[in-house]
């Protein structure tokens, strides 16, 4: 039963912080003594390690444009990645700041142009002659590598203007290995539990303050219900999720985007299987965001044993101070963190940040100032990492700590991560960590370990299961069939089949009592009524014989029981109506009983029986 209890958890670790507060400058707020610690010495423009897939060089129309500290847009993300091409390690969030320049001029240098800091035709020309000439084979092998398990996130306007999605991809050369939905809203205090730090300085800059800023995952029952009473909706939201990030598992970033080019965006929602919501297909172009932004981090090298056994925790977590919070998702396997994504959110000048997406919609006017918006500090890494070397001195990048904390902790077990936390003062583990240099570096940490610790976690109170059982004729008119089915929602989770008949007391052990008055009904003292399941040894053994049965009674039940998970009530009644009867045991994998369609009869009936 905890099984099918536990949540269905996706790969990595996204640490998602929010802050906000007064600002000293319309630009942001001030960052206190207690936002970077003493850093060392980091030079911006240092090769960096990673192999990353050759991007397309700029057009002729972007060469021909002439870009400089302050430039925003496409052509800058294309210039940007261009460089990490050459190891600058540069964010590519479109923005042509000072690190960007810094970077230019590094490559002007190394390649004999002047170094002014300024992309014209001539350093263009230039970066496409050094990428062209690049070994792609060798780049290819590396982004195709399945054991190269590499991260991506994306915040995207996936449903509607009233809230924006956080996605996270794990991606294995260019399969999708794992993926994680959440989406963030406006709710009321009345019905849902706010972001962490709601109540501090954060929640200072909602517009209304009976009014919190939520995730749909964490208030899922209270969503879930609106849904049903706004629209009809007989899924949870979060089984909805699920099945979107089930569908992509295993699928190639080419293939996705194939499916969603041949299927109308309306139609998706019946291409997934278990997602019931109109703007599926928003998800999933979310999802292709994020694995197309993974494919140009860096790789992880793992073992192919672990990829398989990957799971997703997420946590909603204060890590650093009261003016954020951290959204964190963990990609775990065994007790093993694989990997981590951090990224914080925080309330910024419209004059200096791109905001999160809807904050011109809907979503936006729940901000207190119209000239504020939430926004990404990786999205918007050259601005802030100024800001803090401004504020505070900060000399290394605020993305390359983030990184550094997310390499940390690959490959460490969650217990090897606790101790340390617990064992080192909290105000050190920025020393332990090399080449981070935040002093909250303990606070993020913190956040990865609950995440991980989220994998596999029951969550009862937040799951409303209905339980149906009947009697049933599925096989013949020697035995009666007992099924059970576990739902959730109109999803059928679990379900369990037994079966019972009279067998000889020499090759069977009868069912509680069969010694006692009740066995006093038996007509034949050497007979007794038994579980076939019980009994599964001699009656495969004698089906064996009988039939030349190669597959034992019991793996069969198994096969059909976990064919059905999954399924709503009315897909396997309609799969039921359309594939003939005796057709069914080649639909069911694994199974080998000839009737088969009468055990997912069985299973149906106890469906609709659940209370």
């Amino acid at each position: 039963m905890k099984k099918i209890l536990k949540s269905v958890a996706c790969v990595l670790s996204v640490v998602m912080l929010f802050s906000v507060a007064g600002m000293v400058s319309p630009k942001l707020m001030p960052l206190g003594p207690d936002v970077v610690s003493a850093a060392s010495e980091e030079n911006s423009t240092s090769t960096s390690e990673e192999s990353t897939t050759t991007t397309e060089s700029a057009t002729t129309s972007q060469a021909t444009n002439v870009l400089k500290v302050g430039a925003k847009g496409d052509a800058v993300k294309n210039l940007q990645t261009m460089l990490n091409n050459f190891g600058y390690n540069l964010e590519v969030d479109g923005y042509f700041g000072n690190l960007t320049s810094e970077a230019v001029k590094d490559f002007q240098s190394k390649n004999g142009l002047t170094a002014d800091g300024i992309v014209g035709p001539k350093t263009y020309e230039v970066l496409e002659a050094g990428i062209e000439s690049t070994d792609s084979t060798t780049k290819e092998e590396v982004a195709t590598n399945d054991s190269a398990l590499r991260l991506g996130k994306v915040d995207y306007a996936a449903h509607g203007n009233k809230s924006f999605a956080v996605v996270v991809v794990a991606l294995a050369g260019d399969k999708i290995q794992d993926a994680y939905i959440d989406e963030f809203q406006f709710m009321s205090t009345d019905v849902a539990t706010g972001v962490p730090n709601s109540d501090g300085d954060f929640g200072a800059n909602y517009a209304d303050p009976t009014v919190v800023l939520a995730s749909k995952r964490v208030n899922t029952e209270y969503y879930s219900e609106h849904m049903k009473e706004e629209a009809g909706a007989t899924t949870p939201l979060h089984k909805s999720y699920d099945a979107i990030q089930t569908h992509v598992k295993g699928m190639t970033i080419t293939q996705l985007e194939e499916e969603l080019s041949v299927n109308t965006s309306e139609g998706m929602v019946d291409v997934v299987s278990g997602a019931t919501l109109r703007d599926t297909a928003g998800y999933l172009q979310a999802i292709l965001a994020a694995a197309k932004n993974a494919s140009e981090n860096a790789p992880i090298q793992v073992d192919s044993t672990v990829l398989s056994n990957l799971e997703l925790g997420k946590v909603n977590y204060a890590a650093h101070g009261n003016k954020s919070f951290a959204v964190t998702v963990a990609a775990v396997s065994g007790d093993q963190i694989v990997g981590a994504y951090i990224d914080e959110y925080q309330f910024m000048s419209t004059d200096v940040a791109t905001g999160v997406p809807n904050s011109d919609g809907d979503f936006g006017a729940n901000y207190a100032d119209p000239t504020v918006v939430l926004a990404s500090k990786r999205a918007n890494t050259e601005y802030y990492s100024e800001h803090m070397k401004e504020a505070a001195g900060a000399t290394t990048p605020l993305h390359k700590s983030y990184d550094a904390i997310q390499e940390y902790v690959q490959g460490k077990t969650i217990e090897e991560l606790e101790s340390e936390l617990s064992i080192i003062p909290s105000e050190e583990m920025a020393d332990v960590v090399s080449g981070a240099t935040l002093a909250d570096t303990a606070g993020y940490l913190h956040s990865i370990v609950a995440a991980a610790k989220e994998v596999g976690k029951v969550e009862e109170e937040s799951r409303e299961l209905k339980v149906g059982k009947v009697e049933y004729a599925a096989h013949g008119n020697k035995c009666f069939t007992i099924a059970v089915a576990i739902l959730e929602g109109n999803t059928i989770v679990e379900a369990y089949i037994d079966e019972y008949q009279f067998m000889s007391t020499d090759v069977a052990t009868g069912v509680p009592n069969s010694d006692g008055d009740f066995g006093a009904n038996y007509a034949d003292p050497t007979v007794v009524l038994a579980s076939k399941r019980l009994n599964a040894e001699y009656y495969s053994e004698h089906m064996k014989e009988e039939a030349g049965a190669t597959t034992p009674l019991n793996k069969s039940y198994d096969a059909i029981q976990e064919y059905v998970k999954g399924m709503t009530v009315e897909e396997l009644e309609s799969e039921l109506s359309v594939v003939p009867s005796e057709d069914m045991v080649d639909a069911v994998s694994g199974a080998t009983l000839r009737d088969t369609a009468g055990y997912l009869k069985a299973i149906l009936a106890a469906a609709k029986e659940a209370k």
